[in-house]
């Protein structure tokens, strides 16, 4: 028995310290898109750890929720933005807000392993809001000295 114990040991140690099993969402589908989708509507889609990752500086994807009190009785709002990497002159993107309670419930449990998509309208309202959670839109842990650390 004690003859394997040393080929177990060196069997483990060529495997890579970043080899990360599980399902991983290709580069073209993270990256943020803003596409028409039907009769004076558009689609913003992506991951945040897509975008937050991505090759350039300039695309990025979000929402923010907010609440105001009003006389008494307060008021819920969410905003969500998109802009792309061909959005080289407009710095901002694009943007829709909500006052819709279920839209805002949704928006509420985005996280840095969400997938957002949102349609929205001309006058910049958000029509359908659908966010997915799962581990294939995490960012891959990176290597430094003998730890491995999750990038910010």
């Amino acid at each position: 028995m004690k003859r394997f114990i040393p080929i177990l040991v060196a069997a483990s140690a060529v495997v890579p310290a970043n080899a990360i099993g599980g399902m991983k969402a290709s580069p073209s589908d993270i990256e943020v898109k803003i596409i028409p989708y039907g009769y004076n509507r558009w689609k913003m889609s992506g991951s945040i750890m897509g975008a937050r990752n991505s090759a350039d500086t300039l695309q990025h994807i979000g929402c923010e929720t907010s609440v105001s009190p009003g006389g008494g009785v307060a008021s819920r709002n969410a905003y969500c933005y998109a802009r792309t990497t061909s959005m080289t002159t407009n710095p901002y993107g694009v943007v829709c807000s909500t006052g819709d309670p279920a839209m805002i419930d949704a928006i509420a449990s985005i996280s840095d392993v969400s997938y957002i998509e949102i349609i929205y309208d001309q006058a910049s309202v958000c029509q359908h809001v659908r966010i997915t959670n799962n581990s294939k839109y995490a960012t891959p842990p990176v290597q430094t000295g003998t730890a491995v650390e999750f990038q910010p």
